[in-house]
């Protein structure tokens, strides 16, 4: 990754360094990378699922979830403002063999939610230590239907 500059994430969000861009509405937030089900390519969520949904947010040369993201503030959902946070845990930089630093994996209440037929996103929302926004969207596909 080059030093500086807008870099474009994986999930399509672009972050400067560490430097807060402004949406459309004007607000700054922090665009930052995260993996739904880290271990599967097509992020399923059991739409009758009363268990957790793991969301990894990846750290960077700029940004190390563990330290950085104030865990409480975090949500994962479909739309709203649910609180679906169960937990959170740090995952050893193994995971990702380009990583410097160690991700952050969040664990969410799919019941909680509020994912519905027919969802193709979700929304993580939440703050870093300094207060500054932080939000991501990802892909979904939602099992268990009928």
């Amino acid at each position: 990754m080059k030093k500086g500059g807008a870099q474009p994430g994986k999930g399509g969000g672009i972050y400067d360094a560490f430097v807060p861009l402004l949406t459309a509405d004007l607000k700054a937030v922090l665009a930052i990378d995260i993996e739904i089900k880290p271990w599967s390519k097509l992020n399923p969520i059991n739409y009758k699922g009363h268990e957790i949904l793991p969301v990894a947010i990846l750290s960077t040369e700029y940004f190390d979830a563990p330290s950085q993201v104030d865990q409480h503030s975090l949500s994962f959902r479909s739309k709203g403002d649910e609180k679906s946070l169960a937990f959170c845990t740090r995952m050893s930089r193994s995971f990702r063999r380009d990583s410097l630093k160690d991700d952050l994996v969040c664990y969410f209440y799919i019941e909680i939610a509020g994912f519905k037929c027919g969802d193709t996103e979700g929304l993580f929302k939440g703050k870093i230590v300094s207060r500054i926004p932080i939000e991501e969207e990802d892909l979904v596909g939602i099992i268990n239907c009928k």
